[in-house]
């Protein structure tokens, strides 16, 4: 808990432009059921370092046919103050699962973010923990 608030602080001490931004992202993951989803995020860029913001996606299961809707929150934090850096990707909320009800989730992904002019992609790879853990791959592009 304290290093993550040492990087809000830091985040919020950087100087950048501060800006809407929306993210369309698609997203893997392995584990006792394995899931394939496109969703999106809308939030605000802060600082050059850091953005927050709200997202759903839709996910499929690939075992069977199952729905899952995860509502979120993310805040994504860039570790340099460069074009292109590594970034953490922080996420947490509510998996809404037609068949089993709706259950809380947490997701931590390490990332690297490639900067375009009009365009940022990042891949990124982690866990995601909800009554058990799963690793993801996302794979994020922001405008």
């Amino acid at each position: 808990m304290a290093i993550a608030t040492l990087l809000c602080a830091n985040a919020f001490a950087q100087s950048a432009e501060k800006t809407w931004r929306w993210t369309i992202e698609a997203e893997g993951q392995a584990g006792e059921i394995p899931a394939f989803g496109v969703g999106g995020t809308f939030g605000y860029q802060f600082n050059q370092r850091l953005y927050a913001g709200l997202g759903s996606d839709i996910l499929l299961t690939i075992d069977g046919i199952g729905l899952n809707i995860p509502i979120f929150a993310v805040a994504k934090f860039d570790m340099l103050k460069q074009q292109n850096t590594p970034i953490v990707d922080l996420r947490g909320g509510i998996n809404i699962d037609p068949g089993w009800g709706i259950e809380g989730f947490g997701s931590a992904a390490l990332g690297y973010k490639f900067k375009g002019e009009k365009a940022v992609v990042c891949p990124a790879v982690g866990w995601i923990m909800q009554e058990g853990s799963s690793m993801v791959l996302r794979f994020t592009i922001e405008f």
